[in-house]
């Protein structure tokens, strides 16, 4: 949402983790780093990922497997860094 803030000055209305991350990637491709969906474990992580933000709040008992958690963990952060870094260069450019 962040991204889409920042690139359009509009903040999307959803929590569509594939959508806004697709968004993401074609405001700066830096981003398909983050969760590369080239292998069949990548894709089922990020399924659990887009599983886990829906079902962590929904769902008594959520459980995880710690090794999938540590994973998408590392991601968030690389996410939150790649975010930080591509939005003030951007915003940096309509300062100068």
């Amino acid at each position: 949402m962040t991204i889409e803030l920042v690139f359009t000055d509009y903040k999307p209305q959803t929590h569509d983790l594939n959508l806004l991350y697709k968004q993401a990637c074609l405001h700066d491709a830096r981003f398909k780093i983050v969760f590369p969906q080239e292998t069949e474990e990548e894709k089922r992580l990020f399924i659990v990922l887009v599983k886990s933000y829906i079902d962590s709040r929904y769902k008594m008992g959520y459980t995880i497997a710690a090794e999938d958690l540590q994973y998408l963990i590392d991601k968030v952060l690389l996410l939150k860094t790649l975010t930080e870094s591509i939005c003030l260069e951007k915003i940096n450019k309509f300062t100068s």
